[in-house]
């Protein structure tokens, strides 16, 4: 580990050296060193380690990762917050502020929640219970892999694009990179040609190809479908207006699998901190007593 530092104050010293590698190879460098640092030279236990296998059925191919899973914020936020004179956090998504100042242990002095600039005129919002065959549309788990559930949505999705084309594209958004593996598969089916998908793996350019081209085909007016997923690339402050997001389609509620390890992980975490907390607290009582 000490090779490597020495290695990364060389470069940072000299500009040429920094030149030669790539904002996004610095930054995963950067992060890199942040986390072993502490996790090597400190008593940090925020941190959770994971190998996972990957199948992305998209690209024919397996994926394999060792991840380091933050499972504290506030451990990267506190030391921020000391720096700064004054801090905006600005974003469409972060209410319900309790949760949120929860996980990042830092309370807000002044909160606002503006209204929204569409009215509900320029919006139509539908929520469909039952598809073509007949079978209500229930997005548990379980049944995130049941083929009439796919294939009513990949209808849904399909009647709706050819609906919408003249006007813009279509954007669907799953729960989880699983679910839109076994979507696509049924969605292909109904032989839209100009079917994207989001990338799961892979650069920011690469997502940014796909983007484009779906904008592309847009201006042809034919139907267009863009397949994300909650929480990943698309979601997250991508900027979809007028044509581009035409229809929305949302299948299910954007939460994280109960499943996921990452969430499991996260929420063993919680416990024992909540029953850390009750422990001092009934502690503290006892010494008053």
């Amino acid at each position: 580990m000490t090779i490597y530092k020495d290695a990364l104050f060389s470069i940072e010293k000299e500009e040429e050296a920094k030149d030669l590698v790539n904002r996004n190879t610095w930054n995963i460098i950067e992060s890199l060193d942040q986390i072993l640092s502490a996790l090597l030279f400190t008593n940090c236990d925020v941190y959770s380690y994971a190998f996972t296998k990957e199948e992305n059925y998209y690209k024919n191919n397996v994926i394999y990762s060792y991840n380091f899973w933050l499972m504290d914020s506030a451990y990267i936020f506190g030391p921020f917050v000391k720096q700064v004179k004054s801090l905006v956090i600005l974003s469409g998504t972060l209410n319900p502020f309790a949760s949120f100042t929860s996980e990042l242990g830092h309370k807000f002095n002044h909160q606002i929640m503006a209204p929204h600039l569409i009215t509900e005129k320029q919006v139509f919002i539908s929520c469909l219970k039952t598809g073509h065959l007949k079978q209500e549309i229930v997005g548990t788990y379980t049944k995130s892999d049941n083929l009439t559930y796919l294939d009513q949505i990949a209808k849904v999705i399909y009647d709706t694009a050819i609906k919408v084309s003249p006007h813009g594209g279509t954007l669907v958004f799953v729960p989880s990179y699983a679910f839109l593996d076994n979507l696509y598969k049924r969605v292909k089916n109904f032989n839209i040609e100009n079917l994207f998908i989001e990338p799961k793996s892979g650069s920011q350019g690469e997502f940014e190809k796909i983007l484009k081209k779906y904008h592309n085909r847009i201006s042809l007016k034919v139907p267009v479908v863009l397949l994300c997923v909650y929480r990943g690339k698309a979601a997250e402050g991508m900027d979809f207006k007028d044509s581009s997001a035409r229809a929305v389609i949302c299948v299910g509620i954007p939460y994280p699998s109960l499943v996921d390890p990452q969430i499991e992980l996260k929420k063993n975490t919680m416990m024992n901190t909540n029953i850390l907390k009750v422990i001092n607290g009934m502690r503290h009582r006892l010494l008053e007593l």
